[in-house]
């Protein structure tokens, strides 16, 4: 029994030791958060404006969504419309986008033709040239 007692004022001893501790111990402070440099913020919004552009694309082929359905609601056969290939390069403010499509002409022959569209940074076709 003395065995036991001992084991348990041990341990009674050193709950208290550390309850005596934690009362006195100074409080720790949050850390800062760390300020992002200017350098870290362009890379940021740089980023997100990427983002927004390729959300802009299709996954599967590359078209662009809006600049693809205006051609398909413009053709003479909108369900001969075939995606060759879609490119776009960034301006002040916008982009221009260059699609190479077939499709059926009013003659009912396969034609290939390039469209440049002006494209805002929402998906928008602006102008077409």
């Amino acid at each position: 029994m003395k065995k036991l007692e001992k084991f348990l004022y041990w341990v009674v001893g050193i709950i208290i030791v550390f309850a005596i501790l934690g009362a006195i111990a100074p409080e720790r402070k949050a850390r800062p958060k760390k300020q992002l440099t200017e350098q870290q913020i362009a890379e940021q919004k740089l980023e997100e404006k990427m983002k927004k552009i390729k959300s802009q694309f299709s996954a599967w082929d590359g078209a662009h969504r809006n600049l693809q359905t205006l051609i398909i609601s413009n053709m003479a056969d909108p369900g001969s419309y075939d995606h060759i290939r879609t490119t776009w390069t960034q301006r002040n403010g916008y982009l221009i986008v260059t699609t190479n499509f077939r499709g059926k002409n009013v003659y009912g022959g396969y034609v290939i033709n390039t469209i440049k569209a002006k494209v805002d940074f929402d998906g928008n076709v602006l102008k077409v040239y």
